[in-house]
């Protein structure tokens, strides 16, 4: 009776390639019990490790993940998958699978378009910015100012534009499809900041 570790050692080199560089389709075949043009369709999207003699090979492990079917729970198995382990033809399902929960999530309001976000903070920022810039002649409506008090009440308002203003920049600096050109989506000018009620 052979010692466990002689296997080991006594490996041919074809053994030590198909381990270590990769199978070809035909000892992929061999090693599963399958037909090769089974093989050539489980394995369709899998990039070759390398080549042999002319012909792709396939790292073992990663062919085998696609060869093998999943024991236990599939529906389990499935969904610990990345996208880009699926098999080819489920990749389709999974992304319109994707799309119909986003579109539901949207149409039940739990989801919502950067645009439209946009276009309703702009919308709330208007009014806010509206009524920040009258509260200094509401104020001096119901109490006389002094100078040193209309200053003071101005500096804060300004203060509070220039900050909610810089947030706003922030928060969308990364959406690639806005410019600071777009409707809804401006700047105040120079004189709009500097109207003196």
């Amino acid at each position: 009776m052979r010692k466990p570790g002689l296997a080991t050692k006594a490996m041919d080199d074809e053994g030590r390639s198909m381990l270590y560089d990769g199978c070809s389709l035909s000892q992929l075949g061999i090693i599963f019990k399958m037909d090769n043009r089974e093989i050539s369709r489980k394995i369709a999207g899998l990039s070759p490790s390398g080549e042999r003699l002319g012909y792709p090979i396939y790292n073992l492990a990663e062919a085998a993940a696609r060869l093998v079917p999943p024991q236990g729970n599939i529906e389990e198995a499935i969904k610990k998958m990345s996208p880009k382990d699926l098999p080819p033809a489920i990749t389709k399902e999974y992304w319109a699978g994707q799309h119909a929960r986003l579109k539901f999530e949207e149409d039940n309001g739990d989801l919502w378009r950067t645009a439209d976000i946009v276009e309703r903070l702009s919308e709330a920022f208007k009014t806010l910015r509206m009524n920040l810039l009258l509260m200094r002649d509401q104020v001096e409506r119901q109490t006389l100012l002094t100078d040193k008090q209309r200053e003071i009440i101005q500096t804060l308002i300004d203060g509070a534009l220039n900050e909610l203003a810089d947030s706003l920049i922030a928060k969308f600096k990364n959406d690639q499809a806005r410019t600071s050109h777009d409707e809804g989506w401006q700047e105040p000018s120079a004189s709009e900041e500097d109207i003196d009620l």
